[in-house]
């Protein structure tokens, strides 16, 4: 008798298995035709950069606000293009992948990978 022998449910989980993981590389390959890794990280950051520097600007307005308008008007200088951008998602111009994927799922992800990069940076 071998000892290496599955249950024909094992080899059934495990063929399950192996289609999901080739499903999610072609995925993978798919979204590399959006741009190569660094075009994609380079986007990545412009957005990152972006979003702190107009959060930056706003926690600062926020800060001397005295009244409604102070507030409205802290967030003013972000104002057109943060409303261009959800109008364009809401016509279907723009589609996210937290859409696409689910804004939890998302956020478990960020989770996920930020606890393993912490982990590994912990002393």
């Amino acid at each position: 008798m071998l000892e290496n022998t599955i249950t024909h449910e094992q080899a059934v989980a495990f063929a399950a298995d192996e289609q999901q993981h080739l499903a999610k590389l072609r995925k993978r390959a798919e979204i590399k035709t959006a741009g190569d890794t660094d075009s994609i990280l380079g986007t990545t950051a412009d957005c990152a950069q972006l979003l702190l520097l107009h959060f930056s600007k706003l926690i600062v307005a926020l800060e001397s606000a005295n009244s409604l308008a102070d507030v409205r008007a802290a967030a003013l200088p972000f104002k057109s293009l943060a409303t261009q951008f959800v109008n364009d998602v809401d016509a279907g111009e723009v589609v996210i992948t937290s859409s696409i994927k689910t804004e939890q799922t998302v956020m478990a992800d960020i989770g996920v990978r930020a606890t393993h990069v912490s982990r590994v940076l912990a002393p």
